[in-house]
């Protein structure tokens, strides 16, 4: 199973620069604790029949230090995927400066965190990703599950030169799974947990330095340079 090591950084870092990055690491599955519960995500792929040729598995994983957690597996029904993820994790998680740099106000600076990856596979062979997004002549925006094993919230403004704008962070985590949107409009960028209509699933076979992985690129370049 092809892997890659964890390419979404942080916007005030690698928001402009495209990294992709390789790796082979093991695979460690996490079962959910005891009795069995689950996070049901359900997606429907924009157009997603036109991919059912080339893709019949859809795997679900966090990136880890040292090996990738696998959370949940399912089959790829014309563009409908049914993942089950657990509702509770307890390993595979990092630290809150793991993820964020400094001059911003945490809740709980305690807080563990990772980001979920989607990709696609034929024969057990990596096909591509699946990213969920709106891209309009206005604006952009990501969107990227983040869990959170406490209630946290993360409330800021930073002027970053690389960016050339203002960025504000205003996310509010629950204990959980929890939907993170990265807004871009004109030279403001924003973090926020307050839904977002708009956005689609899609899939892209480019690889995993195009897009499916730039919202999650835009969350931690401080993850990926000190691993």
């Amino acid at each position: 199973m092809t892997k890659k090591c964890l390419s979404f950084g942080w916007l005030l870092l690698a928001a402009v620069c495209g990294v992709g990055f390789s790796s082979c690491k093991p695979e460690k599955v996490i079962k959910p604790d005891e009795p069995v519960k689950s996070y049901e995500l359900n997606i429907t792929v924009e157009n997603g029949s036109m991919y059912s040729s080339i893709i019949d598995t859809v795997k679900a994983f966090m990136e880890g230090d040292q090996e990738d957690v696998a959370l949940a597996t399912a089959g790829y029904n014309n563009g409908v995927i049914k993942l089950q993820l657990p509702l509770t994790i307890s390993e595979g998680l990092f630290s809150y400066s793991d993820f964020f740099p400094e001059g911003l106000t945490v809740s709980n600076p305690n807080v563990k965190l990772n980001i979920l990856y989607i990709e696609a596979y034929k024969n057990d062979s990596y096909v591509g990703d699946f990213y969920y997004a709106l891209e309009s002549y206005t604006q952009e925006i990501d969107g990227t599950y983040m869990y959170s094993d406490t209630d946290c919230s993360i409330q800021g403004t930073l002027e970053d030169e690389e960016f050339e704008g203002l960025i504000s962070i205003n996310i509010n985590l629950k204990a959980g799974w929890n939907l993170v949107y990265i807004i871009e409009q004109s030279e403001r960028a924003e973090f926020t947990t307050t839904p977002q209509s708009g956005l689609k699933w899609f899939f892209s076979d480019y690889g995993p330095e195009y897009a499916p992985r730039k919202a999650h690129k835009k969350l931690s370049a401080n993850f990926a340079q000190n691993r």
